[in-house]
């Protein structure tokens, strides 16, 4: 618990999604380097968010994950929340299908 009462949450990045940054970040920077940056930026700020609010993200009734959408970016994280952990699951593009079929 933090000073002010509010519960921190452990976050756990799974492979597949320090992979989807990871390839993501290397698309950008041959296409447009300048936006890479803030955009990763704005993930990681996400994250650091979801630490504290892990409720914030969609509900995915069917996968029991949670969609949240990074501000200015045009990622998606998705996650699953426990009681003191956040697992990062994937961090797919915004028109990339979540779930997949």
């Amino acid at each position: 618990m933090t000073p002010d009462g509010s519960v921190h949450h452990i976050m756990l990045w799974l492979e597949d999604a320090e992979n989807d940054l990871l390839a993501f970040k290397a698309y950008m920077n041959v296409r447009n380097p300048e936006s890479s940056s803030s955009i990763l930026q704005a993930v990681f700020h996400s994250v650091d968010l979801l630490s504290d609010n892990p409720l914030m993200g969609k509900v995915d009734d069917i996968h029991g994950t949670r969609i949240f959408s990074v501000p200015d970016s045009p990622l998606k994280i998705i996650y699953t929340a426990e009681k003191d952990c956040v697992y990062i699951l994937f961090i797919p593009h915004q028109k990339q299908q979540w779930p997949p079929q």
